[in-house]
């Protein structure tokens, strides 16, 4: 990924470049991000790999034409399967794929962002063992591109399942990272997934979601047990504090046995 900074004009400038690869060293075509976009709209552009140059440099065509379309970081993705890494990502685009490939995780996508990823796709995860996490952007739209990454991995019995970024001001996990973990990634029930299938208004529901969240975190990741007061008491396993949309909030402390207030 190559970042050159916004033209000071307006004018559109590619500002990130991501290149799709059929092997190491192999390219298939190349994705670039302009800002600020054409007619303030088009942001992104397809470019088919042409080969290699006399100097040695990629020769890339003017649109995507018929290359063949593979996930982003193919080669990453296939020793991990044959590694068998206990989990993979797949976050709704390149930019989130290389937020979680900086943190050591192994991270695939599509190229065209959300409603493009192509059932044939999973085909690339057919003797996988591990956990597939689909990092669904939160709107419709990416909830609904989310469902669809997960229904392509059904046949082949993957276990799989959709998470979100914390927080109402997180909206995808680029954001997230900017202020929690992985291990806060919220879970997307079945019922919001449902319920983008229909509408285009807010698919999740933050409070539901996120109070879910805080107790998933609290009884797996502490041996905590509940008070007469209603309070937890126990040994925490991780230190952090975060705050959900329904203004609840954990307080976890490393190896003592200090309280988690919820």
């Amino acid at each position: 990924m190559t970042k050159d900074g916004s033209a000071s004009n307006g004018e559109p400038k590619v500002v990130e470049t991501y290149i799709y690869e059929l092997s190491k060293g192999k390219p298939s075509f190349l994705v670039k991000r302009w800002e600020p976009g054409f007619n303030g709209r088009d942001k992104i552009t397809q470019h088919k790999f042409l080969g290699w140059g006399r100097n040695g440099l990629a020769r890339w065509g003017k649109k995507l034409a018929d290359a063949e379309l593979v996930p982003f970081n193919l080669p990453e993705l296939r020793d991990a399967i044959e590694q068998e890494v206990p989990r993979i990502y797949v976050p709704e685009g390149e930019k989130d794929c290389e937020k979680l490939k900086a943190l050591g995780e192994v991270a695939t996508t599509n190229a065209g962002g959300a409603g493009q990823w192509p059932e044939r796709f999973a085909n690339y995860f057919e003797d996988y063992g591990g956990e597939v996490i689909i990092i669904a952007d939160k709107d419709p739209k990416g909830y609904r591109h989310a469902a669809k990454v997960r229904a392509s991995l059904r046949d082949l019995g993957v276990k799989r399942r959709v998470v979100r970024a914390f927080g109402k001001h997180s909206k995808d996990v680029s954001d997230h990272l900017r202020r929690h973990s992985l291990d806060e990634l919220v879970e997307v029930s079945e019922e919001s997934l449902q319920k983008a299938k229909t509408t285009n208004t807010p698919a999740s529901t933050p409070q539901k979601d996120e109070r879910r969240a805080a107790q998933h975190w609290i009884f797996h990741l502490t041996d905590a047990t509940e008070r007469s007061d209603g309070q937890y008491s126990g040994h925490c396993l991780l230190a952090g504090h975060a705050h959900d949309d329904a203004d609840r909030s954990l307080e976890l402390r490393i190896g003592d046995k200090g309280q988690i207030v919820v």
